[in-house]
């Protein structure tokens, strides 16, 4: 299987906000006035990771050169630091279980067998909604669409939030895989969607 991967950085500076697609008070899309701020993504932005796969074909005629290959669709990351960041909320990304996650006491075992990505509903999936904003009057606001939306995104596997934040550091980096969803109005699966600033 052939991999190839793409970084995209993307630059700063970005208020992110971060909604429990679980959570009562949820929603959607979220806004920076019902959203939860997780902090500031500062000047050096955020790291967007795109891993495609692919198997790739040979035939005996042509020994090992490879002679087409068939798309396995991929995985995409987020990675940023945050400044200024809300270290409940910070936390809570890492008990996305519980009844309510943006309750930093809330730390339930949660239902075993729910899904991570069971698709953008408060009732379903573990995953939340991560909203992107520009400060204004910056780079990363110049742009004709520079809100970000991913609906789908959890705690990467393996990053170990509470090591980080058991530090103290004042600059907080967060990893986070982020799950494609059905976009009904395109008919098609997507990543993330772009918008102009309201």
């Amino acid at each position: 299987m052939a991999t190839s991967i793409l970084q995209d950085a993307i630059a700063g500076p970005y208020i992110a906000h971060y909604n429990y697609l679980r959570s009562t008070s949820t929603t959607l899309p979220p806004t920076v006035d019902t959203a939860h701020k997780l902090g500031l993504i500062g000047e050096r932005g955020i790291r967007q990771i795109t891993r495609t796969e692919r198997e790739d074909i040979t035939c005996d005629l042509l020994g090992a050169a490879v002679i087409e290959s068939v798309y396995l669709s991929g995985q995409m990351f987020l990675e940023f630091e945050l400044e200024e960041a809300n270290l409940d909320m910070v936390r809570a990304l890492s008990n996305p279980h519980s009844i309510d996650p943006t309750d930093p006491q809330e730390y339930q075992l949660g239902i075993p067998g729910t899904l991570d990505a069971a698709g953008v509903s408060v009732t379903k999936g573990a995953a939340g909604w991560l909203k992107l904003t520009p400060v204004t009057n910056t780079p990363a606001g110049a742009v004709t669409t520079p809100v970000r939306d991913y609906p789908l995104v959890l705690l990467a596997s393996g990053f170990d939030l509470e090591r980080v934040l058991s530090v103290r550091r004042r600059v907080i980096p967060v990893r986070l895989r982020v799950y494609p969803y059905y976009d009904s109005g395109n008919d098609e699966f997507i990543w993330f969607q772009t918008s102009a600033l309201p």
